[in-house]
This record gives C-alpha cells, sequence and structure tokens, in this order.
C-alpha cells in the first residue's frame, strides 16, 4: 500500500513538472547526463548538488557491485539526475537559482593530478586513526605478497627496498620491521614527503624524496624490492616507459610488485564522468563538504576518482611487455573487499561488464 502511495506521488509530481516544461526520459546516456550538468552553473549550490549526484552514482554502483547485480541497473540513478538537472535548468530560466561565476582556466589534468594526490593524502589520513584505518587495507595486501616470496618475510633482511609513490607511507610501515638494510620513499608530493619525514625522523634507514617517476633519482641496479601501487596509470607517460625506468633501479632477480588500473569497463566511464563534471569545482570545497559527513576513506575513495586522470592499459598489452622484460612474472589476487580481480570476483558473470580488465597485480623477477 505505501509503495503506491510512494509510486502516485511520483506520478502526480511528474505530472506537475511536464506543465512546467520537464519530462521525465527513460535510459538516458551517460553523455546526455554529463552534457546536462556541465551546462549548470559555477555557484556553490550547484557544487554542492554536483557532489551529491556523484556520491549517489558511486554508492549505487557499489551497492550493485557487493552484491553482483547487473551493471545495468544503474541507469535507474543516471536518468533520475538527468530528471533533476532539467528541474534545475527549468527554474534557472525562471530565475528561481543564481547564476553563480564564470568558469576559471583549468590546469593541465595531470598538473591536477599531482596537485590532488598530495592534498588528499596529507588530509585524509593526517589524523592517527583515519591513517590507522587506512592503512588497515594495506596489511592484507602486504601479507599476501610476502607470502609469496622464498622465506616469507625473512626475505626482507638486509634488503634495500623502494616505495615508488609511497603517499602516506602505508606500505613502509608495514615493512619497516623486517629487518630491511633500507627503506626509500619516492612521491612528487611535496607536503607528503614533509609530512612521512616528520613522522620517521628517528628512523634512520628510512628515507623520503620528491621526484617524479619519469626518471627515477637513482642508479641502476640500486633496489632489491620494489612497491609500485597504483600510481604509474595516474601519469602522462606511456607506462610502459614508467615500468622500464623502475626496472632499471631494480637488481638481476630483485622483486617488484605493481598494480595498474586496466581499461575497460562501466567503472572506468564512470570515473571519467566523475572527472568531467567536478574539473571546476576545486579539490578543497569537496573535501570541506565531505569531511565531517563520511569516513575518511570514503573521502579519500570520492577524491581519487573525481580528480586522478588515468591512462589505462589493457592486460593483454601489459603481460606481453611483462614476459619480455622480466623473467618470472606471477599474479596476485588480490584481497576480498578492498582490490578488483577476475580471481576475487570468479562467480560475477557481469564481471567484465563492470570492470574490464579490472586491476592488474603482479609479482614480477627482474
Amino acid at each position: 500500500m505505501e509503495t503506491q502511495k510512494f509510486k502516485n506521488r511520483e506520478f502526480l509530481a511528474y505530472q506537475f513538472l511536464k506543465t512546467q516544461g520537464v519530462k521525465y526520459k527513460k535510459n538516458v546516456k551517460l553523455k546526455e547526463l554529463e552534457k546536462l550538468i556541465n551546462k549548470l552553473p559555477n555557484s556553490e549550490f550547484f557544487y554542492e548538488w554536483k557532489i551529491m549526484a556523484v556520491l549517489k552514482i558511486m554508492w549505487h554502483f557499489d551497492y550493485i557491485n557487493n552484491y553482483l547485480e547487473n551493471p545495468k541497473k544503474i541507469q535507474r540513478t543516471i536518468d533520475e539526475l538527468y530528471f533533476t538537472g532539467k528541474i534545475w535548468e527549468n527554474f534557472l530560466k525562471s530565475n528561481w537559482i543564481k547564476h553563480g561565476h564564470k568558469k576559471k582556466k583549468l590546469k593541465s589534468k595531470w598538473e591536477n593530478t599531482r596537485h590532488a594526490f598530495n592534498y588528499m593524502w596529507t588530509r585524509t589520513t593526517k589524523n592517527k586513526n583515519d591513517y590507522n584505518l587506512s592503512k588497515k587495507m594495506v596489511v592484507p595486501r602486504v601479507n599476501q605478497i610476502v607470502n609469496m616470496l622464498p622465506g616469507n618475510s625473512k626475505w626482507f633482511k638486509n634488503k634495500i627496498v623502494l616505495d615508488s609513490g609511497c603517499g602516506p607511507a602505508r606500505y613502509i610501515d608495514c615493512i619497516k620491521n623486517y629487518d630491511v638494510k633500507e627503506i626509500h620513499g619516492l612521491d612528487n608530493g611535496s607536503d607528503i614527503i614533509e609530512a612521512n619525514k616528520i613522522k620517521y625522523k628517528k628512523r634512520k634507514n628510512i628515507k623520503f624524496t620528491v621526484g617524479n617517476f619519469k626518471k627515477l633519482k637513482f642508479k641502476n641496479d640500486t633496489f632489491d624490492f620494489i612497491f609500485s601501487v597504483g600510481v604509474l596509470h595516474h601519469c602522462e607517460v606511456p607506462i610502459k616507459k614508467l615500468m622500464d625506468e623502475h626496472r632499471r633501479v631494480l637488481k638481476k632477480n630483485g622483486k617488484f610488485f605493481v598494480f595498474i588500473q586496466s581499461s575497460g569497463g562501466l567503472q572506468l566511464k564512470l570515473w571519467k564522468f566523475f572527472r568531467s563534471i567536478m574539473k571546476n569545482i576545486k579539490i578543497n570545497f569537496v573535501e570541506d563538504f565531505l569531511k565531517n559527513k563520511i569516513n575518511p576513506l570514503r573521502v579519500q575513495g570520492f577524491l581519487d576518482h573525481c580528480y586522478g586522470e588515468l591512462q589505462p592499459i589493457t592486460r593483454v598489452d601489459f603481460e606481453k611487455y611483462l614476459k619480455k622484460k622480466f623473467s618470472d612474472v606471477k599474479r596476485i589476487h588480490g584481497i576480498k573487499g578492498a582490490d578488483v580481480t577476475p580471481e576475487i570476483y570468479k562467480k560475477d558473470k557481469f564481471f567484465k561488464e563492470r570492470f574490464g580488465d579490472a586491476q592488474l597485480r603482479y609479482l614480477l623477477t627482474r
């Protein structure tokens, strides 16, 4: 009965809006929604609505994935947001909503990406409890990698390790007590590096450096182990060239854990859509708006997908490259609840439609 009442109210609302020139449309394409939203003015009202629109799609997609439901169900949310956008468009014509200010000239998408990661990691993990919550996701990932090494954690004894794109040093935190000789944390975010230096100032064998991944500041054959976790696909340089540069500084028989985002799937289309409609909203506005509303890990994920430009690669192409360059290539299944791989989602008949080739996670030997 209550459901029917809701449907009746919904129908009456739509009928009223029709008289105002607004019609409910089904099966709206993502590009149509993107075009409509990007026509809306730059004002605080629309900034907040865009943030909530992205959050609604993002979390609906996550919900569908968690229960292995058909990803086409996201269409209802897209249709509803399009309908709402048409209402705002109508209200603007009636001067119910202020038109806002002019759009500012944007920096390059890669420059924005570098700025975004330097900004977000120093804030979403600044609080100790928030950092520990974020690190909690990393611990089982590191354990999975370590268990694949000869001798497990003992393998790291007297080894020299690089975390390339270290962020708040969660991976370094996990291996710092494995009797390693040295650990180097590299990141292009100066704020991140300064925060790490303060945090680890008493650990003489842990060093941090500001730098990029295009040309690493290290000599050939320097490291026994390299971590590169979800970083290389956020750089404008082709992934294979970045991989070559990391291989250069890895010792013979050294180990390299790499995680790259692949191509294809609805997820990547949604992330591209998010970046398009969020590009005129400053990241600090978004963080301020969300920080007291949702979990810091969810804020981090939101900012990552809205401000982190991507250059994905197919699994076939990447594996073909790896087999030419490394003596041993082992796929890593990832951790359930944290990672997206075919091994974790083996019961999902919509997997390819959802994620394309998904996350590419490998333990490599030079």
